[in-house]
């Protein structure tokens, strides 16, 4: 079985790894992390993001035990990659609805007859509460 999710991860934190493990204990078979880009992430984000470049970024998501595979992707949406891999399930945390997903994507899932499902978020851990917490820092 294939499973596939996908994000920035950038300042992987308990969060991601969570998430992460709660597929994979979930879900057995091969996780696959499709991982945005560095100017994928600044066009979504801003010039100022990401604060971990994509190397070290996938060294440190294909360091994780859950994770079988990561593969780098430049444009705003994966859905040509869900075309190509052909997952059996997707999985996104519950901050994510069917509704919410991206269009071009959520299309790709219902083409490939993927099965989609929405795990808990574990709620505070986020790249975006750590950088707050920096800034208030200075």
């Amino acid at each position: 079985m294939k499973m596939l999710t996908n994000g920035c991860f950038d300042l992987l934190n308990i969060g991601h790894v969570e998430s992460l493990n709660y597929i994979k204990r979930t879900y057995p078979g091969e996780l696959i992390v499709l991982l945005n880009s560095d100017s994928s992430i600044a066009r979504l984000k801003g010039s100022h993001r990401p604060i971990i470049n994509q190397d070290d970024r996938k060294y440190l998501l294909e360091s994780l035990e859950a994770v079988d595979k990561v593969i780098i992707f430049d444009s705003l949406d994966v859905s040509k990659l869900i075309d190509e891999i052909e997952p059996d399930i997707y999985v996104k945390s519950q901050d994510y609805t069917f509704d919410t997903i991206n269009t071009r994507e959520r299309d790709a899932l219902i083409r490939n007859n993927v099965l989609i499902r929405f795990i808990p978020l574990v709620e505070s851990h986020s790249t975006s509460n750590i950088i707050k917490k920096i800034k208030e820092l200075q």
